[in-house]
């Protein structure tokens, strides 16, 4: 949990990227979306966080990427595993698997959803189980999937392979909202 002061509860919505991303108050029509232009919408999103931001989630800038999404609202990334996000074993560590679930499971609302900037999922429950290790050098596949949405929460499920091999799992429900 963060620390809270009274400045947090009035702060002004991210400023938006210098990329052409929607910014307007209201979100676009996407009915004719195709999903590659589905993956570059969610991915200028991500970007903005991953870089312009500064978030928690700049720590995966370059290791994270789209791979592809769709309006359904599925989103697959590829993640290359670097020692920093390794445990002492030299495999993959749960809390990254956590925060990739939490971040890639996003993509997938982030993708159904077509937001207005400014607008992003945030999390009301994450469970998880590992079932493999990943180690340094590989890179995971990452897959997120909207089993179920409503007019503000969803409920996705991401799993993660090596190749072939499920390393991971875990679901997810969120919900759709301005920053406060």
């Amino acid at each position: 949990m963060s620390e809270s002061t009274a400045a947090d509860s009035t702060t002004a919505p991210p400023t938006p990227p210098k990329e052409k991303v929607n910014t307007s108050p209201v979100a676009v029509d996407i009915a004719n979306e195709t999903d590659e232009e589905t993956a570059k919408r969610v991915w200028k999103i991500f970007r903005f966080y991953l870089r312009e931001k500064k978030t928690f989630n700049a720590v995966y800038d370059g290791s994270l990427n789209i791979v592809t999404a769709s309006k359904e609202g599925k989103a697959t990334f590829e993640f290359q595993v670097k020692p920093e996000y390794t445990n002492v074993y030299g495999t993959l560590h749960g809390g990254v698997i956590g925060s990739l679930i939490d971040i890639c499971s996003g993509g997938a609302v982030m993708a159904l959803i077509n937001a207005p900037f400014g607008v992003t999922s945030q999390s009301l429950d994450m469970n998880m189980s590992f079932i493999a290790a990943a180690k340094e050098g590989d890179v995971v596949r990452i897959e997120s999937v909207i089993l179920k949405s409503g007019k503000s929460v969803a409920f996705t499920e991401t799993t993660m392979f090596v190749g072939d091999k499920l390393i991971a799992k875990g679901s997810h429900t969120m919900i759709a909202a301005a920053p406060r």
